[in-house]
């Protein structure tokens, strides 16, 4: 389930990994969850490791950062 929740998160172009539970009242739960214990918890493969930890760069660098589409030269925001 971990593997799933992951790949949906890198494929919204996601690169924080927060809780998809509710709370009791009704409210959606936006506690993020760190990466070393999602790796635990996980138990991916050094594959999926691999694919996973590409994909949530991939995605902060596009969040962080404005990319020029000649040259891929990155500037990060702010």
């Amino acid at each position: 389930m971990m593997t799933q929740f992951i790949r949906s998160l890198i494929k919204s172009e996601k690169f924080e990994i927060r809780c998809p539970s509710f709370k009791p009242d009704g409210h959606r739960c936006s506690g993020e969850w760190d990466w070393k214990q999602c790796k635990k918890v996980g138990i991916f493969t050094q594959e999926e490791r691999s694919e996973f930890e590409e994909g949530l760069s991939k995605n902060w660098i596009k969040a962080m950062a404005i990319i020029c589409p000649d040259c891929d030269f990155s500037v990060y925001k702010g």
